[in-house]
């Protein structure tokens, strides 16, 4: 059981009445989750709808080490677009 509750995420999470619909079927407190100490001055994208990917650039960067020098010199994306590439072909 998860004791903190539910971070909904994505465009989908801006919909009228989605947390409550998601707080009914799962019993559980549910909030909308944002992009949070990205660290750069950037309202637009300060938005439920970029928080996932957001989320995964941030993570890719971490398992690169501190510097990100890989993520900065383009092979990391490569490698993050290359595998979600797969993924489409795979499924569509």
């Amino acid at each position: 059981m998860l004791s903190s509750g539910i971070v909904l995420t994505g465009g989908s999470s801006i919909m009228k009445g989605m947390v409550e619909i998601a707080e009914k079927i799962t019993g559980m407190p549910v909030r909308q989750g944002v992009p949070a100490n990205f660290g750069a001055n950037v309202d637009n994208i300060n938005h439920p709808m970029y928080a996932t990917g957001i989320g995964i650039l941030l993570y890719a960067m971490q398992q690169e080490g501190t510097d990100g020098q890989k993520f900065r010199n383009g092979h990391l994306f490569e490698n993050i677009f290359s595998r979600m590439k797969g993924w489409f072909k795979e499924f569509f």
